[in-house]
């Protein structure tokens, strides 16, 4: 039985096949609690003028206020959520019925919350109570989502480190685009179990 974990992680980043790079992404230790980071993709608005001032904008505010999160007393969900409501950005697929289907929609990368907006953006949250050794998660952008199916990303991060997954998911991606590919931006972190 293992008797702990360590953390690993990775980020990758690539242009696609766009003119530039919008996206951001950042994995960031807490400056006073060893062990707990944060890691934020900001994805860019489809090669928009103003995407790249828009994760700009998401960054500045996810490292505001981490640095002022105390996982000791502040509630994690609740950190998230103004992280969300400050920054003004949450992008979510329109409803549709599959994955298959989203894979294919022409409206799949259609932007339903954005920074500037008079409304709040929709907010989801998943927050996962406790995590164990073995445990992976990660975080990308449509640009990278939008070629595997959930199981094809859960076999990737269940078998290669946070490094080899993050190269491997932007080269296959790239390769799945066939020259037509978006802004690609993932973070990944991976629970380690101790022998």
């Amino acid at each position: 039985m293992a008797k702990g974990y360590r953390l690993t992680a990775s980020t990758g980043i690539h242009k696609g096949d766009r003119e530039y790079q919008q996206d951001q992404i950042a994995l960031i230790s807490h400056p006073r609690v060893n062990g707990c980071i944060l890691g934020v993709v900001a994805d860019g608005m489809g090669g928009r003028s103003g995407g790249r001032k828009a994760s700009d904008q998401v960054m500045l505010t996810a490292k505001q206020l981490f640095e002022r999160y105390s996982p000791e007393t502040d509630d994690a969900p609740s950190m998230l959520k103004q992280m969300v409501q400050e920054a003004h950005i949450v992008i979510k697929l329109t409803a549709i019925s599959s994955e298959q289907e989203a894979n294919v929609h022409p409206q799949s990368n259609i932007l339903m919350g954005c920074l500037g907006t008079e409304d709040d953006p929709p907010i989801d949250i998943h927050y996962i109570e406790q995590l164990r050794a073995g445990d992976a998660l990660m975080a990308c952008s449509d640009g990278v989502w939008h070629y595997f199916t959930d199981s094809e990303l859960g076999s990737v991060l269940s078998s290669l480190s946070p490094r080899e997954a993050s190269e491997f998911l932007i080269d296959k991606a790239r390769s799945r685009g066939r020259g037509g590919g978006d802004n690609l931006s993932l973070v990944i972190v991976k629970f380690e179990p101790l022998d």
